[in-house]
């Protein structure tokens, strides 16, 4: 038996992810280990998640930076036989050096991880960066994983597979089945009535839109939800720093949208601006009305997130 390790792994998506493919292979690991930092400058991963993880037997590695660090740290622990590795994204090329014999697992970090070479430098400059030598460097770093990955074999598991962009029902169900062995959920924001849940990202924070222009949606979404006879609920993203004057009901964040909708069957839309939980939705439960509220596609999209989209609703609310 071999021992199942992810590496770089930021968010409660990707852990889930991680941890489906785990439950799904569990005849053929001994443990998982999971490498583990923090994205955004805050923590993502809520306890309840880590929770589940440890309850499975999982190893958390947290401190470490750097993939020659983390190589150093797995080749403490096993022989290079004794792994498959999980990547995010893309396969790292230096994993794949040093443990040639592995089986290469990627999961999705949401929907950045359908992009092109272009679609990655326009959302580096999105979020502030120059065009200096970091950003030439990212850029180059990400076209040669590009490269690499299209050269090598490797196993996609998320809702979408990442090169022929088919559904992976397989994905769906073990996802669903760890969402539920996680329980239900324990809020009470709640009632009795069909739910509308926005599920929010760091627009503000990213200047994509002005803290009043997003205000106004979501009130322009409220009325929605009143003419529909919903009750709206949003679920706030770790990083936004969004204020608003007008009240809203949030839910905890301690889970994701996807677990939330699988453990919450009152909600019957989701809206969101590009929330990579209007495309698995899809997938999950075709019940669930999914909208963006993006009044048209930006044209920096990939074909594979063109594709993406074209599964949903646009409403200019």
């Amino acid at each position: 038996m071999k021992n199942l390790v992810g590496v770089n792994i930021t968010s409660p998506y990707q852990l889930l992810s991680l941890m489906s493919y785990y439950k799904a292979n569990g005849s053929r690991y001994n443990c998982i280990v999971v490498y583990k930092y923090n994205a955004w400058g805050s923590e993502q991963i809520s306890n309840l998640y880590l929770d589940y993880f440890h309850s499975i037997g999982g190893v958390l590695v947290e401190g470490l930076k750097g993939t020659p660090t983390i190589i150093k740290d797995i080749k403490r622990r096993f022989s290079p036989k004794e792994i498959d590795f999980v990547s995010v994204g893309k396969i790292d090329p230096l994993m794949s050096i040093f443990f040639r014999k592995s089986r290469r697992v990627v999961i999705a970090d949401g929907f950045g991880s359908y992009g092109s070479v272009y679609s990655f430098y326009k959302a580096i400059r999105r979020e502030g960066q120059s065009v200096n030598v970091y950003c030439l460097y990212a850029v180059f770093h990400y076209t040669l994983k590009s490269i690499f990955n299209s050269l090598i074999k490797s196993e996609s598991y998320a809702f979408h597979n990442l090169k022929t962009m088919e559904e992976d029902n397989r994905f769906a169900s073990e996802f669903k089945l760890v969402c539920r062995e996680i329980g239900p959920i324990e809020d009470g924001v709640m009632g009795d009535r069909k739910v509308l849940l926005v599920a929010e990202q760091p627009l503000v924070k990213l200047g994509l839109l002005t803290n009043s222009e997003y205000g106004d949606i979501l009130c322009r979404i409220k009325r929605y939800a009143e003419e529909n006879n919903l009750q709206l609920i949003l679920k706030k993203h770790p990083s936004e720093n969004f204020t608003s004057k007008e009240p809203f009901d949030y839910i905890s964040n301690a889970r994701i949208v996807e677990d939330i909708c699988i453990n919450s069957p009152n909600i019957t839309h989701v809206v969101s601006h590009s929330s990579s939980s209007l495309f698995n939705l899809t997938v999950l439960n075709e019940e669930i009305n999914v909208i963006s509220f993006l009044c048209e596609l930006p044209p920096i999209l990939s074909s594979k997130q063109k594709k993406l989209f074209s599964k949903i609703r646009l409403e200019n609310f």
